[in-house]
């Protein structure tokens, strides 16, 4: 799938048009966001995420519907390594690994 520019946003496997299961790359402004499995659609499995700025290694680990399950998660200029494990991390995850999810979200809202 692409942008109306030709930029691509997603290779991998689709199902009536929409995202499916296998292995995937999402893309934006044609720098790799995230690599790794999908089920129905959804982040499933092993996969890695990677700063839309700077394309560095955020996280990498496992996803469980979409959301980030276990693995470790970057900070921003990775010095830092926060766990996350059975989806819990949030409370515990330092404040500096949590500043690139906020900024992320932050970005994509705008599109």
């Amino acid at each position: 799938m692409e942008y109306q520019n030709g930029e691509l946003i997603f290779e991998g496997d689709y199902l009536n048009g929409k995202r499916w299961n296998g292995k995937g790359k999402e893309y934006f402004k044609n720098k790799l966001l995230f690599e790794g499995e999908y089920l129905n659609g959804e982040k499933n499995g092993k996969g890695k995420e990677y700063d839309f700025r700077d394309g560095k290694i955020r996280f990498d680990g496992e996803f469980l519907d979409g959301k980030k399950w276990d693995g470790k998660w970057y900070s921003d200029n990775n010095s830092k390594e926060c766990e996350i494990k059975n989806g819990n991390g949030n409370e515990s995850v330092d404040e500096e690994c949590l500043n690139y999810e906020k900024l992320l979200e932050e970005f994509l809202s705008t599109f």
